[in-house]
């Protein structure tokens, strides 16, 4: 069986071989690239030609016809002739075949007809696309514009750029044209984009078309949709990712993106962190609450981490109640401390699950590249030693790798850890300086002084913790302790029949500005029934700053109740002079840093005489802190100041040295005592 090729363009024919000229007998130049309808017409016959017509002008894209011509030898041969249309914007092209059988029965009229309806079934099915050499589209089958959502005039003689959809590199498409560029097939999986913006993914095989000189003149694409299968194997690769309860990455997902990290991070030299948490106590919620309490709950905490993160970083469920966290990108241990501290401040707020009400903590380790190691098992091992040492120390924490920190960094960290758990009536106690009158040598008032004895680091001092406090917003929890205890402490003077003398007590920035300070603050003195001649307040000048209208309205009040005011740290601000002018003050204390060199300096005695005779002439009583010396008492007596607070007089007093002070009116000697300086 023979089978010539043709085609049909811009009117005229095109035989791919030379098996027609033989089969008629007639030469080359009188039919190649000559009118079709005058070659059919007069070879095969006029039907063919009229066939071949209504072809290129009707709506059909496939017919074929079956003739009988004469041969050279005089024979009569039968032939079977299919058409195929390729419709574009330009022009219209025909595809053709002459078979010619000396045995042609039913049976191959069959196989025609069978060709047909499967040109009809693919194109229900398959997704086909023929483009020219520079990858504009000539010819766009029916399921093609199904599919995409564009209709053929769209499509026709525009670029596959109208269905990119942006998911593969560039690399990706010029690997393809280099392939088929070169006459070779190309195959692979393509992620298009529809006219309305989903997303289908196709199985694409590209089919160079050469011309005779074995070069592609035109490209044909067979494409077969495969989203549902691209859906599945994603549902399975996200069942092997994935953690089943949390829909968190689990382990493996999670070490591969670490590993991912630790190559993109050390080729443009850039950090990233990890976070390390374990649950405090959850093994007590799943044993007491049962263990669909404590999925619920886990479930809740992997949402809340994922809020906390957000799209700086990924969080993983590794299993139980353990989670890690990357944070793609950090400058330094600075930025990881923010989030850190931002974690541990949002597990404050309880979980609700079911008709529950749960409280949870947790302890994290913090490390980060390239200092607390270079690959996984480092960085890991590291972030998991740090998470146990918070474990091991109080929980409810954070810490960083041992590598991440000096001597100094370590304490700072585990101080600030340890005040978020620390148990305030075991750890922390008070201590009073006396307020000595210049003019008898008697105690006429004390200052509670905050101390803190840690079960690990022993004495730790103000000048250590009450700046951390400070920067972790616990400072205000810890005075709220020390007015309390002060209040408990003149009940228990009162009740032993003790003459009692006014305390003193320091307040914070944060503390004063309080929109309900005053209220909180008077309510405890009636709560524990203190009558406020016996509580004075020391304030500093940067309570004011931007805060100047409300912070007098707070003193009025105060006074109002009968709660003298003292101008703490006098001297150590640029507006203290304006203040004093300003604001109904009872005491101005003078910081210990105008003090020291008064014996030695001239000027600075000259400067600490006029700030007492200043704060007498307003009415003020002037107390100086900080006094170590006899001649920076005698001067000071000189200059008129009314009480002195500081070494030379006394140490802070524990309460047994209170009590016997109130009772024999008489202070204990101190020259080998706590220096005042501490404050």
């Amino acid at each position: 069986m023979k089978q010539i090729v043709f085609r049909i363009r811009e009117g005229k024919i095109y035989f791919v071989d030379h098996l027609f000229f033989e089969l008629l007998g007639v030469s080359e130049q009188k039919i190649q690239g000559k009118d079709y309808q005058q070659v059919l017409s007069q070879y095969i016959s006029n039907d063919v030609a009229q066939y071949f017509s209504d072809l290129m002008a009707e709506g059909n894209h496939t017919e074929y016809k079956r003739v009988f011509v004469n041969g050279k030898d005089g024979s009569v041969l039968p032939l079977s002739i299919f058409g195929f249309k390729i419709q574009t914007k330009q022009e219209t092209e025909i595809i053709g075949t002459i078979i010619e059988t000396k045995q042609l029965n039913q049976e191959l009229f069959g196989t025609l007809d069978d060709l047909s309806h499967m040109h009809h079934a693919l194109n229900s099915s398959v997704i086909l696309a023929i483009t020219d050499t520079q990858g504009r589209i000539t010819y766009a089958n029916q399921h093609f514009c199904a599919i995409s959502g564009y209709d053929s005039q769209e499509l026709i003689g525009r670029t596959h750029k109208i269905v990119n959809s942006g998911y593969h590199p560039r690399s990706f498409f010029k690997e393809m044209w280099e392939t088929i560029t070169q006459g070779k097939t190309w195959h692979g999986e393509i992620k298009n984009r529809k006219k309305d913006g989903s997303c289908y993914w196709a199985d694409s095989t590209i089919v160079p078309m050469l011309n005779e000189y074995g070069k592609p003149f035109q490209y044909m694409a067979i494409r077969y949709n495969i989203t549902n299968q691209k859906k599945n194997e994603e549902r399975i690769r996200l069942l092997a990712n994935s953690d089943s309860l949390t829909e968190l990455p689990n382990r493996r997902m999670f070490d591969k993106e670490l590993l991912k990290c630790i190559e993109e991070a050390t080729k443009k030299k850039k950090k990233f962190g990890v976070l390390f948490i374990d649950l405090d106590s959850f093994k007590y919620v799943n044993d007491t609450k049962g263990h669909n309490t404590g999925d619920q709950l886990l479930i809740q905490v992997s949402k809340r981490l994922t809020e906390i993160v957000g799209a700086c970083g990924m969080v993983s469920r590794l299993g139980g109640d353990e989670f890690a966290v990357i944070i793609y990108s950090v400058k330094g241990i600075r930025d990881l401390k923010k989030i850190a501290e931002r974690l541990i401040e949002r597990f404050k707020a309880p979980f609700d699950v079911d008709d529950l009400t749960l409280r949870m903590t947790c302890s994290v380790g913090v490390a980060i590249f390239p200092e607390s190691g270079t690959d996984v098992e480092a960085i890991m091992k590291n972030a998991d030693l740090a998470m146990y040492r918070v474990k091991n120390m109080h929980k409810n924490g954070y810490m960083f790798s041992i590598s991440l920190m000096d001597t100094t960094s370590q304490r700072l960290f585990q101080i600030q850890n340890s005040l978020r758990e620390a148990h305030y009536d075991e750890q922390f106690y008070l201590v009073y300086q006396p307020k000595v009158s210049v003019t008898d040598g008697k105690a006429k008032g004390l200052e509670a002084l905050l101390r803190w004895n840690h079960p690990e680091l022993g004495k730790i001092s103000p000048s250590e913790f009450i700046p951390i406090a400070e920067e972790i917003g616990m400072i205000n929890e810890l005075n709220e302790w020390v007015l309390t205890t002060v209040c408990k402490q003149i009940n228990q003077w009162t009740a032993k029949g003790y003459q009692l003398l006014p305390v003193a007590i320091n307040l914070s920035v944060s503390q004063f500005v309080h929109a309900n300070f005053a209220l909180d603050f008077l309510n405890t003195l009636n709560q524990y029934q203190v009558a406020p001649s016996f509580i004075q307040i020391e304030i500093t000048e940067n309570m004011f700053i931007d805060n100047e209208k409300h912070a007098q309205e707070i003193l009025k009040l105060m006074k109002e109740r009968g709660i003298k005011v003292a101008l703490d740290d006098f001297g150590t601000g640029y507006s203290s002079l304006s203040y004093l002018m300003k604001l109904n003050l009872d005491i101005l204390k003078i910081d210990k840093s105008l003090i020291q060199g008064i014996s030695k300096n001239f000027e600075e005695k000259q400067v600490v005489a006029t700030v007492i005779q200043l704060g007498k002439a307003l009415g003020l009583k002037v107390v100086a802190e900080g006094i170590e010396t006899k001649q920076e008492r005698d001067i000071l007596v000189a200059s008129g100041v009314d009480e002195i607070q500081g070494f030379y007089y006394s140490r802070p007093l524990e309460v047994a040295q209170v009590d016997q002070l109130l009772v024999t009116q008489q202070l204990p000697l101190g020259k080998n005592s706590e220096s005042s300086l501490h404050k």
